[in-house]
């Protein structure tokens, strides 16, 4: 309206100097209006070479759709420069999306969740790093299945044919994200080495992890499986079993959690609780549903009473 003359008192613009000025604006597309603004172009000099002498894009100066800035494209225009391309998978990742394939065609998976007060196993960490020994509640909850695991084989077992192969040791896998994909290294004997021993053997694999220094003798011989992702803040997740292993466990992420508790007077109260989600995921061809359940509650038993694990 700024730039229509007024006919009125005082140079007010009035219906007729509109009606006017839109009698001799003249038409222009909505890109070519776009750029026109952007470059600052008066469209009044410009000529038109579109139907009834409409403003095209090529008859402004420059007389070039690439005249205009990014940011003032159709939608339209960028869909068309935009389209797809290919990359051929990497070695780790067809390894990957073979074992996965296998998992989810060969096992009865299912799950059971449950949620861990880790309120304990927080003063234990605090404990070990005030001694100067590292300990992270990965390594907590790697014990913690471990002693789970020792007490109930069907869990640490595997299929084999129509046979149940039980096995005598317990080594634990850690899913470890690395650029390109995820690998497993696995903590061998973790029944036995210890908290101090797991958080060791850890530390150690992940570096060499993270190196590309990982052998064949890293990564094989797993029995079970445990995969946390809660520093990705994630609450809980559901993990695929990693062949030939018949359970792995997802750990989500601790967090300070609203939480009704009974006292020994059966009063109940609501109290702020350091909370954690796991969730077994288990091959039901030989793990039952109480079975995996028990499991679950031996976990939780160790890491709500942490002593246990020393």
């Amino acid at each position: 309206i700024a730039a229509v003359p007024g006919s009125g008192p005082d140079g007010l613009v009035i219906e007729r100097d509109v009606n006017a000025y839109m009698a001799n604006k003249p038409a222009v597309t909505p890109l070519a209006a776009n750029i026109a603004k952007a470059q600052g172009v008066d469209l009044s000099g410009v000529t038109g070479s579109g139907s009834n002498g409409k403003i095209k894009v090529f008859d402004l100066p420059g007389g070039s759709p690439a005249a205009a800035p990014a940011a003032q494209e159709s939608p339209a225009a960028v869909q068309q420069s935009r389209g797809t391309h290919t990359e051929k998978m990497s070695g780790m990742r067809k390894a990957i999306s073979r074992n996965m394939l296998a998992s989810k065609e060969t096992n009865a998976q299912t799950n059971h969740r449950i949620k861990v007060d880790m309120t304990a196993a927080i003063a234990l960490r605090k404990q070990y790093k005030d001694l100067g020994i590292k300990i992270s509640y990965n390594d907590i909850i790697v014990r913690a299945c471990a002693k789970a695991l020792a007490d109930m084989p069907i869990v640490n077992a595997s299929v084999e044919g129509d046979s149940i192969l039980y096995h005598d040791y317990v080594n634990v896998g850690t899913a470890v994200s690395v650029p390109g994909g995820l690998i497993v290294p696995v903590i061998k004997d973790a029944d036995i080495i210890g908290l101090s021993g797991i958080a060791a053997r850890s530390a150690a694999l992940i570096e060499k992890a993270r190196e590309g220094r990982l052998t064949d003798a890293d990564y094989h011989g797993g029995t079970f499986t445990v995969s946390s992702l809660g520093m990705f803040d994630l609450d809980d997740f559901v993990a695929i079993i990693n062949p030939p292993e018949s359970a792995i466990l997802a750990v989500g992420k601790i967090a300070k959690t609203p939480v009704v508790v009974t006292d020994e007077e059966g009063e109940d109260a609501i109290v702020i609780k350091s909370m954690c989600a796991l969730c077994l995921s288990y091959d039901h061809r030989i793990i039952d549903g109480a079975e995996a359940a028990k499991f679950l509650q031996k976990v939780k038993n160790y890491l709500q009473n942490p002593v246990l694990l020393i």
